[in-house]
């Protein structure tokens, strides 16, 4: 479970008329449920249809960032965009979603990965040398916030797995 003080220390959208904030992970929530009700109807593995609802709601991990924070609050400027940290996130923590998401395949993972952290229509174009640049830009309160994240929201969905198993 993730504490309070996670859910209130990330915005994921900047402040309405009264200057609430929606915090990254009810935001990375609701992108979740839209993905249940859009994959609804889609007949395939329950295994799956958790696993890419799961990482559906990882799409905005790279919000867990200081530079972000202070992007949206108007206090300083981005070094990189929110869809690049997200990948950094997600590789940093590939045993952890190997082991919530079973890849029946070694190489599954690594291109889902891509695929969730892109954004508007464009996958990261950072290579490895960037990726390294800009997970040293995370601190370490970002990077445990993100495992913390992750682990809560596979909990979610307890059943989410990328194997190629039929109904």
């Amino acid at each position: 479970m993730v504490d309070l003080d996670v859910i209130k220390r990330w915005p994921g959208k900047s402040g309405d008329d009264f200057g609430a904030e929606h915090p990254a992970l009810y935001h990375m929530l609701d992108v979740a449920a839209v993905a249940e009700r859009l994959l609804e109807p889609v007949r395939m593995d329950t295994a799956l249809q958790h696993a890419l609802v799961l990482l559906s709601a990882l799409h905005d991990l790279g919000k867990l960032n200081t530079g972000f924070r202070s992007m949206l609050r108007g206090e300083g400027r981005q070094t990189y965009r929110h869809w690049e940290l997200t990948e950094v996130h997600l590789n940093a923590n590939m045993p952890l979603l190997s082991s919530a998401l079973r890849p029946d395949r070694e190489n599954r993972l690594p291109p889902l990965i891509g695929a969730t952290a892109g954004h508007h229509g464009r996958p990261s174009t950072l290579d490895q040398r960037k990726l390294g640049q800009a997970a040293r830009t995370l601190t370490g309160e970002a990077k445990a916030d993100a495992q913390d994240t992750i682990t809560a929201f596979a909990a979610l969905w307890p059943e989410a797995a990328l194997t190629d198993r039929k109904r």
